[in-house]
């Protein structure tokens, strides 16, 4: 039956076989809806105030919560062969879906900073880490990030993080960088909620584009 459906295409819904063949992979995956934060005045004010400034409020913050599951993931098997031949886009029943920086900013409101520009954000992250500061930031007094078997920081426990930092995780799990796996913060993700706790300005457009990029090339989704 699915071989038949990957041979026998429907070609306005897929470029190619290929196309067709992971989506056939990918449709009994589950997809992670956005959260959408509704916040008033005097309510988690510090991360409510934090979104206003980033202007993710307007369109990150509140997306729809109804999902065509069918065509996100019709999305995601024809941009699979795309990510590696062309630039950030693909075809989806006809319709041109980009999803560049730039465009992604545009969709969401948000700034898309000149060509070139380094954010703050993106300096940290090619800089080395201070992971003692990083977890006095995060974590509630007397945690700090577990360690590896070599002594190298590999997580932080859910548990062990501060109110902040647990309503900025919870964010980046369905907004920014979806996951399943919800409960501690891993290394990358950690530097990723201490740019949003300490305010570090980045460009939202491109880190949604390269996650969305990393999703659509992995092996197993």
């Amino acid at each position: 039956m699915e071989s038949d459906m990957v041979q026998n295409f429907d070609q306005y819904k897929f470029s190619s076989k290929t196309a067709a063949g992971r989506f056939a992979e990918i449709m009994p995956r589950s997809l992670i809806p956005e959260r959408k934060v509704k916040l008033n005045p005097g309510e988690y004010d510090e991360f409510r105030l934090e979104l206003e400034r980033r202007n993710w409020h307007k369109v990150l913050a509140d997306l729809p919560n109804e999902i065509d599951e069918v065509l996100v993931k019709e999305f995601y098997a024809n941009a699979y062969q795309q990510v590696r031949d062309g630039p950030h886009q693909c075809r989806v029943r006809g319709k041109l879906i980009k999803y560049d920086r730039k465009t992604i900013n545009t969709f969401f409101r948000t700034t898309s900073p000149p060509t070139g520009h380094v954010t703050p954000f993106s300096e940290f992250s090619s800089a080395h880490k201070d992971h003692d500061a990083i977890a006095s930031t995060l974590c509630i007094p007397g945690h700090t990030y577990m360690l590896g078997v070599n002594g190298n920081p590999i997580r932080i426990l859910r548990k062990h993080l501060t109110s902040l930092a647990q309503m900025w995780s919870a964010f980046s799990y369905t907004n920014l960088s979806p996951n399943t796996h919800t409960s501690n913060l891993n290394l990358m993700r950690s530097y990723l909620i201490y740019g949003l706790v300490t305010g570090m300005d980045m460009n939202v457009g491109t880190h949604i584009s390269q996650d969305i990029t990393y999703i659509v090339d992995m092996e197993n989704v």
